[in-house]
């Protein structure tokens, strides 16, 4: 997966800006008999033609659904018109029973996080034949986005995904 600013602005204000920014997987390490997977990313331009790395962050996933210890985190949102501010609701089941339609107007509460057993249906790749990984929907692309944080920003605010 590859995300890009072709202007990206550091949050922090001594850094300045920077052209042709781009996020991508550097390494993946996975441990099958622990039930873990960890993903690498670097935040990175090009200058001289040589890779400048500003920043670096990972995504952890841990366990089996069923484990006791997992990473396991609902995502969940409210409908921003609803008068009676009622709980959460889940995203996931929501989408289940929409046919994956998204509800509209909405605010997300909380984005989640996905078990060991549930990132290796939501991401393709990081085989030998290919390397690169892919989120297979639009709500791992978003989650993606929302929950790498690098300079103190979520990369989705400036990076979007190139296709």
């Amino acid at each position: 997966m590859k995300l890009h600013a072709q202007t990206y602005m550091s949050p922090i204000l001594t850094e300045g800006t920077f052209e042709d920014v781009f996020v991508e997987e550097t390494s993946i390490q996975l441990k099958r008999k622990d039930t873990y997977l960890r993903i690498d990313f670097d935040m990175y331009y090009i200058k001289n033609n040589q890779a400048v790395v500003l920043a670096s962050d990972y995504l952890a996933f841990q366990g089996m659904d069923n484990d006791e210890v997992n990473s396991n985190e609902r995502a969940t949102f409210r409908f921003n018109d609803d008068p009676e501010e009622t709980e959460p609701r889940g995203l996931i089941s929501y989408l289940m029973g929409n046919n994956g339609v998204y509800p509209t107007n909405y605010t997300m509460v909380n984005w989640g996080y996905p078990t060991y057993q549930q990132a290796l249906t939501f991401l393709t790749g990081g085989s030998f034949q290919n390397p690169e990984i892919q989120p297979l929907n639009q709500f791992v692309e978003e989650w993606i986005k929302n929950k790498i944080v690098m300079k103190g920003e979520k990369i989705g605010v400036q990076l979007s995904f190139v296709v």
